[in-house]
């Protein structure tokens, strides 16, 4: 799910940019619906709040400004997003071989 999460959210990503470029905020919305719903399974309940506010525009009418404003937030929470997951990968990675190169323990604030 995660690696899936990777190439969904770039992908939703510019195609949110896009329906914002054509005026299509029910497709905005619609495109916020289906990454809300897969990051919530992630449990990423800041970034699921932040396709909430795109999700918004599927039913509700509203200045192109805001969806901008709001597809601009979702895409700093996946950006943030995935280098939590990227990290937590590398930490895990690390621990599961029991050390870095030279044996000593991960510490995974200073990897």
């Amino acid at each position: 799910m995660v690696k899936s999460f990777f190439a969904e959210a770039d992908e939703s990503i510019a195609k949110m940019r896009e329906a914002l470029r054509h005026g299509d905020l029910p497709e905005l919305g619609r495109i916020g619906h289906r990454m809300k719903a897969t990051v919530a399974y992630l449990g990423a309940e800041e970034v699921r709040n932040a396709g909430l506010a795109v999700e918004y525009f599927e039913r509700h009418s509203g200045a192109p400004s805001d969806a901008e404003q709001a597809v601009n937030l979702f895409a700093e929470k996946c950006e943030k997003l995935k280098i939590a997951l990227q990290n937590d990968e590398l930490c895990r990675s690390r621990t599961f071989l029991g050390g870095d190169h030279d044996g000593q323990p991960v510490n995974p604030r200073h990897p």
